[in-house]
């Protein structure tokens, strides 16, 4: 048996924490309106609309939709636990208007989910040809939905319980303020 950790004297490497690539508001809607598939433009409002994780909606099922109370269940595959989200109007009327193909909400043709590297790369794409930051992916607009909601004012903690993070420091790291905002805030001591 080794006594002590032969390590203990090692530094541990610093990385550098680097800010997301996220979207504005109007971002996100220009992003939105350019995607030509239908499915797909749903899909990606609904990621921009509750800060969902890309696996989430992949695998939501229309039994976690529940259209009266304007709310979605998703079970965490991390926890197991499930937080409810708010669905706003225009969220709701899209839904209202997608084909129930299977027990999938966003579903191609024949009724199976989309695959997570087909919609990372056609996300890519549509970003691209947009000129938009090459580091943009689907998970963005997660980082999207809190940034622009800390932009809006709207507390750390109801932010981080509509993320489902077990922590504030975890949500803090995502919903990152662009410098010109930090300006904005000083400005108002003057």
């Amino acid at each position: 048996m080794i006594r002590e950790n032969p390590f203990q004297e090692v530094s541990l490497v610093r990385v550098p924490r680097v800010v997301p690539a996220y979207l504005t508001l109007e971002e996100s809607r220009t992003l939105i309106e350019a995607v030509k598939i239908p499915m797909l433009r749903a899909f990606y409002l609904f990621l921009s609309q509750t800060g969902a994780r890309l696996g989430e909606g992949i695998g939501l099922q229309w039994d976690c939709v529940d259209m009266q109370r304007k709310v979605v269940s998703i079970t965490q595959s991390k926890t197991g636990m499930t937080r409810v989200i708010p669905i706003s109007d225009s969220l709701l009327a899209c839904l209202y208007g997608l084909p129930r193909r299977s027990g999938y909400v966003f579903s191609k043709e024949d009724g199976s989910p989309y695959h997570k590297t087909f919609v990372q790369h056609h996300f890519k794409r549509v970003a691209k040809s947009m000129g938009l930051d090459s580091r943009l992916h689907p998970h963005s607009l997660r980082h999207s939905f809190a940034s622009n909601l800390v932009k809006k004012n709207v507390s750390i903690f109801t932010v981080s319980q509509l993320l489902g993070h077990s922590s504030i420091q975890t949500s803090m790291i995502v919903a990152h303020l662009q410098t010109s905002e930090l300006h904005e805030v000083v400005n108002t001591l003057v």
